[in-house]
């Protein structure tokens, strides 16, 4: 077992070990589908696991997401503005990378492809235990987060200058996201984008 000076690392429902690495802030029980929230522990969110569509050739390793869910409003005396946002593809879900930054190499196109086109994913409901990248970004600030990024996607069609958006937080999640590593190539196994010269 494990040892931490801070929490036990087993799950305080089934009594398991709990998932994680040496850095990780989340740890995982995949019976359960459950996460802790180390620096707030006992605190839990919940933990949704999708599934493969490409076959899988190397070691299997799951990549965490924070997926955001909420309402956006955006207001502005621009009716140009106000018409070009309308022609956007709607946002779904956003999935905001829990292990690195936003703006580090790759993570910003996942975002944008996966909140575009989360209605491919498929949940996976027989679990198969296997590395998780550790999470390092905290669950704070989810709805300045997705504010952000909502507005980063809005500028896509017209500068965002002056625009009052706010955004109300519904609910957020973990979502695993499976990936396969192949001689330290990363390539993920929904939509088969690979990460090249991309390190965890």
């Amino acid at each position: 077992m494990k040892e931490s000076l801070f929490a036990p690392l087993e799950c305080k429902n089934c009594g398991k070990e709990l998932n994680g690495g040496n850095n990780s802030k989340i740890f995982f029980c995949f019976s359960c589908k459950i996460a802790y929230i180390m620096d707030s522990y006992p605190e839990t969110v919940r933990v949704k696991v999708y599934k493969k569509k490409f076959k899988l050739n190397g070691e299997l390793i799951y990549f965490p997401f924070y997926r955001i869910e909420g309402t956006l409003s955006v207001n502005s005396d621009d009716s140009k503005k106000m018409n070009a946002y309308s022609k956007l593809k709607p946002l779904n879900a956003i999935f905001y990378p829990a292990f690195i930054n936003l703006r580090s190499l790759y993570s910003e196109d996942l975002t944008l492809k996966y909140s575009l086109e989360s209605q491919q994913f498929e949940e996976e409901h027989s679990l198969v235990e296997a590395k998780i990248v550790d999470v390092i970004v905290n669950p704070e600030n989810l709805e300045k987060v997705a504010k952000l990024y909502y507005l980063s996607y809005l500028d896509r069609a017209a500068d965002v200058t002056g625009v009052e958006a706010n955004f109300f937080l519904k609910e957020y999640c973990i979502a695993l996201i499976p990936f396969e590593n192949r001689e330290n190539e990363y390539r993920e196994l929904i939509f088969g984008t690979t990460l090249k010269s991309f390190s965890i």
